[in-house]
């Protein structure tokens, strides 16, 4: 204890210490700051900044510091939403091609049909492969062979 107490005092001295001056110096039109003197060198009082300044520096940063969390917050939310937008086209899209894939599969199959038929059947034939080709149109846009005369 009795070893505690000097030291102590020699941290609390050393702590109240006043600050290292700071120099300008101008020498050829250049100005320099520095912790060492130099010919008419000018003492800097560095110890006198306003302390309101320093709060509303420390109040601006946070505020700042709030804008671009919000900011960054705002882009994730709005990339988020891209890309469920993105993936539901891409499904959709799927969806679409696998019912026209089975569109046309039927289609074949009523054109194979027809080929294959005779009388009253090959007119039922014919009449299912347009119905097909019909549903095909609605749901699919124009019937690619229908444009180049093979399908009615």
């Amino acid at each position: 204890m009795k070893i505690a107490w000097p030291l102590l005092l020699v941290l609390i001295l050393g702590a109240s210490a006043p600050a290292f001056a700071v120099y300008k110096c101008e020498s050829g039109g250049k100005i320099t700051y520095g912790d060492q003197p130099c010919a008419n060198a000018t003492v800097l009082d560095v110890t006198d900044a306003p302390a309101s300044d320093a709060k509303e520096a420390g109040r601006r940063l946070m505020l700042e510091k709030n804008a671009v969390k919000r900011l960054e917050r705002e882009r994730h939310k709005r990339e988020a939403a891209e890309e469920r937008e993105r993936r539901s086209q891409a499904s959709a899209g799927a969806a679409q091609r696998k019912k026209c894939a089975k569109f046309a599969l039927l289609q074949k199959r009523a054109k194979d049909d027809v080929a294959s038929s005779a009388g009253a059947a090959n007119e039922k034939a014919k009449l299912k492969a347009r119905r097909i080709s019909d549903d095909y149109e609605a749901a699919c846009g124009r019937w690619p062979e229908r444009e180049l005369g093979y399908a009615r």
